[in-house]
């Protein structure tokens, strides 16, 4: 009975969370079953089963972080919205000026294609062209590569001004 009142109060948390209950009850079952002399001291049950859920929480990453879906212009919008959600002030700012950047991708594309004879892309495909090289990336791993890239061309300009 004790059991099923258990398994009914681990549904209320996420499956990963409750995969992780269920690994350590059933591990503290073993130990029961193999360690007959452990089931008079409830105290280190306790113990042995706080434990192993916090050594198995850190195991696993239970919410898994936003990323850019380039696939339509819609999708760009809700992706960066969840994306900023969850970043803070100052990388949101940074953020902003990333997808300013590679939106601006988009522009070149389209002066590009307007003096070649195979005419315009559609709009969807040029915002895919333009975001593809951000595209599956987290917050911060484009905030990290829009750094890279100014980094970059700092370097290739100072280059350039540097006179032999």
């Amino acid at each position: 009975m004790k059991d099923q009142v258990l398994l009914v109060k681990i549904y209320r948390y996420p499956s990963l969370l409750r995969y992780q209950i269920l690994i350590a009850y059933t591990y503290t079952l073993n130990i029961r079953y193999y360690y007959p002399e452990l089931n008079e001291n409830i105290k280190m049950k306790k113990i042995i089963f706080v434990t192993l859920i916090l050594s198995l929480s850190g195991c696993f990453e239970l919410v898994k972080p936003a990323i850019l879906d380039p696939s339509s212009a819609e999708a760009i919008e809700d992706s960066a919205q969840k994306i900023i959600s969850g970043l803070t002030e100052e990388e949101e700012k940074e953020f902003n000026k990333a997808l300013q950047y590679y939106s601006f991708q988009a522009y070149k594309i389209v002066m590009n294609n307007a003096f070649t004879t195979s005419g315009m892309k559609p709009h969807d495909e040029i915002m895919r062209e333009s975001y593809s090289s951000i595209a599956g990336l987290t917050g911060k791993q484009i905030i990290e590569k829009y750094h890279l890239v100014l980094e970059k061309k700092r370097i290739k300009t100072e280059n350039k001004n540097i006179k032999i």
